[in-house]
């Protein structure tokens, strides 16, 4: 391997405004769960965290893919604000999943969790300042969990924006569990295996 000597005029760079290597090197985990209806994503995204938190001393953010439907569902018509009946619920807000996808691009949501990561972490002081170029982030103990994908293309998304810092979680539980954890939902039987195919269908 070359090795190229650079020359660097410390007098256009001051020391102080120039983040040491070690800065540089991110903390930061970005774990995404993927799992079909009623497979513990969100039990498995608690355990996790819990772990990181006591043993590792992560700081830990949970980022709901169906917080930010909800949250852009007015951008393609819809109110899902009002909805209590579970098996609606879960349908309405796949509906809207799709349409904003739809309407805006397959990444379209999985970019918005982005952005919230951006304003977590920003939030939470994650930033070195820097005149030399842009921000740097902090050498900071954070995971971000994110709840669930839906899609190839949103994993695609991430490994693109995060590289080594992704963390892919498959989440799988037999049928007979799944559809056991829907109904303790409120739904019927009948109504958690309608929506156990949809999202078999859909996936």
């Amino acid at each position: 391997m070359a090795v190229t000597n650079i020359n660097v005029n410390r007098s256009i760079v001051p020391r102080d405004k120039t983040p040491d290597l070690n800065d540089r090197i991110s903390q930061e985990l970005i774990i995404a769960l993927v799992g079909p209806v009623g497979s513990g994503c969100s039990t498995v995204r608690e355990i996790m965290a819990s772990e990181l938190e006591e043993e590792f001393v992560y700081d830990t953010v949970s980022i709901k893919m169906s917080d930010l439907i909800q949250e852009h569902a007015g951008e393609v018509g819809l109110d899902l604000s009002s909805i209590t009946d579970p098996k609606v619920r879960v349908d309405k807000f796949q509906d809207a999943g799709n349409e904003l996808r739809k309407s805006f691009g397959p990444e379209y949501i999985i970019d918005r969790a982005i952005e919230k990561i951006a304003v977590e972490r920003d939030r939470r002081g994650g930033y070195i300042d820097s005149d030399t170029g842009p921000r740097i982030v902090k050498q900071v103990r954070r995971a971000f969990f994110i709840d669930s994908l839906k899609n190839p293309a949103e994993l695609s998304r991430l490994k693109q924006i995060y590289g080594e810092l992704l963390w892919v979680v498959s989440v799988f539980a037999p049928e007979r569990t799944r559809l056991d954890r829907l109904c303790r939902t409120g739904m019927t039987d009948s109504n958690a295996r309608y929506l156990m195919e949809r999202d078999y269908d859909e996936e």
